[in-house]
């Protein structure tokens, strides 16, 4: 992608060679500058978000899959980034059970009840592709990823749902939370 400051740049050039097509420019220009991801962050894992929003569980061991953590906002929003955590409740289990760490988590994030923007080709099961993806890919500070996403419906909804790589049983019981870096539109 483009900056926007480019952009402008080109179609100055492109008014002064043939200055009947500025509708057209401006027309694109403006498209352009909608879908601008300009000034988003500041250096390459600090994304400029002036709210954080966090969803929270409690993922027992022994369940295979996480409840639903839902985050509901008062208006649109754009989703820059995504802080994944795990922290385990007890370090103390009978059988002995392995500490998580966040590599040992597959995310679900969903928003507004009909979109997914996680999903899995399992090579390692019959099952095919599931709606999870590794939770390090998504955290912003272990996978260097800045997000994007403009959530534009009045009052957006981001699901989260966490699964465990190595299946129930295996680890302790475990808070997981997702801390959602935002802004306005």
């Amino acid at each position: 992608m483009s900056s926007v400051a480019y952009e402008v740049l080109r179609a100055i050039r492109a008014l002064r060679d043939d200055p009947s097509m500025g509708g057209e420019i401006l027309r694109s220009l403006e498209e352009k500058a909608k879908r601008a991801f300009d000034g988003a962050y500041t250096a390459l894992m600090s994304p400029m978000a002036d709210r954080t929003w966090e969803a929270i569980t409690v993922f027992p061991g022994a369940s295979v899959e996480s409840p639903l953590a839902p985050l509901t906002f008062p208006r649109p929003m754009e989703v820059l980034g995504f802080r994944m955590l795990v922290v385990p409740v007890s370090f103390v289990a009978a059988p002995p059970l392995v500490i998580p760490t966040l590599d040992d988590l597959l995310v679900s994030v969903g928003y507004d009840q009909e979109h997914v923007i996680t999903n899995q080709q399992d090579q390692t099961t019959v099952a095919g592709p599931v709606q999870f993806a590794s939770a390090t890919a998504l955290d912003m500070m272990n996978a260097n990823r800045l997000i994007g996403l403009k959530l534009r419906s009045p009052q957006p909804e981001m699901q989260f749902t966490w699964r465990w790589k190595q299946g129930a049983g295996v680890f302790v019981d475990s808070i997981v939370s997702a801390s959602v870096a935002v802004r306005y539109l």
